[in-house]
């Protein structure tokens, strides 16, 4: 539903502990909302109605909800890339399965053959966090005892 618009760059930014530097650019902002929603709408499962004239939902309450989830979406993505970039060159063996022990450092990696799946970490990390999640469901977006398509 590309029509729909989830969040301005203005509301993210407004969102409570939205952890959105001042610093970024609206063009970045911008791509990061783009690819939060992209990431929300595989989980919908009733959309809005949509005011026509504003393509947004047509109810205040739902579009608050709406920016909430693109706004936590993007703060648990930009965590973890601040994980990723804190773990530099040991990201990916985590992310490949391997371990790191740090009293002497030491790394060993399990490869894809392993037994664990290895790290969700950085552009891998969950795709909807929890809070997004939780603003969805008070969205009337997602929930419900089942699907409605």
């Amino acid at each position: 539903m590309t029509d729909l618009i989830w969040a301005t760059t203005a509301e993210v930014r407004a969102y409570p502990d939205s952890g959105i530097p001042a610093d970024m650019t609206e063009p970045a902002l911008e791509l990061a909302i783009t690819k939060a929603v992209r990431a929300l709408e595989r989980v919908i499962i009733r959309w809005p109605t949509v005011d026509s004239e504003t393509g947004r939902a047509f109810d205040d309450g739902v579009r608050a909800d709406m920016i909430a989830a693109v706004a936590e979406t993007i703060k648990a993505r930009r965590k973890a890339e601040a994980v990723e970039a804190g773990l530099g060159g040991l990201a990916p063996i985590l992310a490949d399965g391997g371990s790191i022990s740090t009293k002497t450092l030491s790394a060993s990696t399990a490869g894809r053959s392993g037994s664990g799946g290895g790290a969700r970490i950085g552009e891998n990390a969950t795709r909807v966090p929890l809070d997004a999640v939780d603003a969805l469901q008070s969205a009337g977006l997602i929930g419900g005892s089942v699907r409605t398509w």
